[in-house]
């Protein structure tokens, strides 16, 4: 049963957060302690004004020789003067006290520091370098006025009045209070990137189930730019969702796993999930399991990989050294929007080649539309094939590793407000002959192929063969 206050994440979001960024040339002043040698014969003299050689010599108990090389090295750095044997401060160390105030003389530095510094163009703010790339599948956030251009002019203002702020969070400069910008020499307009953010959907148990979006933003965020990242994350939210439950969903999962686990744990019209995690639950080593949450999920990930790595070590390698994945990606614009969609296709591949080297995954993404599909998916999957969204449940997912494991999911509401996505892992043949045939693997060969861009010309999935397998 599940805990009064069970908290579980069903869901991991990826965003990708546009920013530019900016060259800019600064002239930077560091201040810094002369050797104390040096510092106690400055302070002595800015108390003095001027003073004998022979009683300066005295009072520090240095030989003449050690007192001539001290004397010597500051009046050849302008900050002594030694007139017969008279030492006077320079005007040039009265100003090394100016710098430091009431401390110790400090020597400021000038230093050439070239700046790449970029900036979110959701909140206007400076953000650290790392993690700086365009992962294609991730949701975008944008700005409320998407026509809003970054000037140089705004880049420059913005470091000279958070400069301070710039070396800390960008620079990782814990103690900056020796640093100043001294002038800023010039400014240029750089490239385009993304930043990413990553969030959660977290499904929470008590009372009536509710679905909450959490990301990685704290609360040290300044609240300005927390504000504007939480708006920006909600509006692409909006945009941005599963398709709708269906009851022809939840029935054709129903005869692909060839169960009813969902039918019975349902009340209401909503299904209670401690009532169906108790009835799917499974002794160890069992070839099917069940989970929550969508498939790429880590937990989930692991237990489909645990499961076809068992499968492996049974069975024969791919007569053809080829091993085909076949996913059926379900509608809405929220699947496949996290890099552990990656994760979950390169595990895959590694526990093939763990157990048979030499063996390649073909992969293939099917889908009911086009929309930036290619754009976002096609660097994950050899090919993507489209396929008339009749017959085809936008509420149903289909993972195929063709002839080793199975993985099928489906939304299904949990309250008025939240759907979740359960399903079944199995390597039992039986079903995956099911799953496969329910599917019509066979039909693919006659679909329009959407890329590789090179085959797509023909418009048909041209490399498959009579048994929808891609060649």
């Amino acid at each position: 049963m599940n805990a009064p206050h069970e908290e579980l994440t069903v869901r991991p979001i990826g965003f990708k957060l546009p920013c530019r960024q900016f060259l800019i040339s600064t002239l930077v002043t560091r201040d810094r302690r002369l050797p104390l040698v040096d510092e106690f014969v400055l302070r002595i003299l800015r108390l003095n004004e001027r003073l004998p050689a022979e009683k300066l010599r005295a009072f520090l108990g240095f030989s003449e020789f050690e007192l001539g090389v001290v004397l010597s090295d500051l009046q050849s750095r302008g900050l002594v003067n030694v007139t017969a044997d008279v030492v006077e401060l320079h005007p040039a160390a009265m100003e090394m006290f100016r710098i430091s105030g009431v401390g110790p003389p400090q020597i400021m530095e000038v230093e050439e520091w070239v700046n790449r510094i970029w900036f979110d163009l959701i909140s206007n703010k400076m953000i650290p370098p790392s993690n700086v790339r365009n992962i294609r599948n991730l949701i975008e956030l944008r700005p409320v006025d998407t026509g809003l251009t970054m000037t140089s002019d705004f880049a420059r203002n913005a470091l000279q009045t958070n400069f301070r702020e710039y070396l800390k969070s960008v620079r990782k400069i814990n103690n900056p209070d020796h640093l100043s910008l001294y002038a800023i020499t010039s400014v240029e307009a750089y490239q385009f990137s993304y930043v990413q953010l990553l969030g959660r959907q977290v499904l929470k148990l008590s009372g009536s189930p509710t679905l909450e979006v959490v990301t990685d933003l704290t609360d040290s965020e300044k609240p300005a730019r927390l504000t504007h990242l939480t708006d920006a994350v909600t509006r692409a939210l909006a945009t941005n969702a599963d398709a709708e439950p269906t009851l022809a969903s939840k029935t054709e999962y129903a005869r692909m796993t060839g169960t009813s686990s969902i039918h019975k744990s349902e009340s209401g019209g909503y299904v209670n999930i401690s009532k169906w995690r108790d009835m799917e639950r499974v002794e160890n080593g069992s070839p099917a399991k069940a989970f929550v949450g969508v498939s790429y999920l880590e937990d989930n990930r692991k237990m489909f990989v645990q499961l076809l790595t068992q499968a492996i070590e049974s069975r024969q390698a791919p007569d053809d050294g080829k091993a085909e994945l076949i996913w059926f990606r379900p509608g809405g614009g929220l699947w496949g929007t996290s890099e552990e969609l990656r994760h979950f296709i390169s595990d895959v591949r590694n526990a093939l080649r763990g157990r048979w080297t030499g063996v390649t995954l073909e992969t293939t993404l099917v889908m009911t539309r086009d929309r930036d599909q290619r754009k976002r998916f096609g660097t994950m999957f050899d090919r993507g094939i489209l396929v008339p969204l009749s017959g085809r449940h936008g509420a149903l997912e289909v993972l195929l590793v063709r002839g080793f494991c199975a993985l099928v999911s489906v939304l299904v509401p949990v309250s008025a407000t939240a759907g979740v996505w359960l399903g079944r892992i199995t390597t039992v043949i039986t079903d995956l002959e099911r799953i496969e045939e329910r599917s019509e693997c066979s039909s693919l060969r006659d679909q329009a192929l959407q890329w590789p861009v090179e085959l797509a010309g023909a418009g048909k999935a041209d490399g498959a063969g009579s048994d929808g397998r891609a060649s």
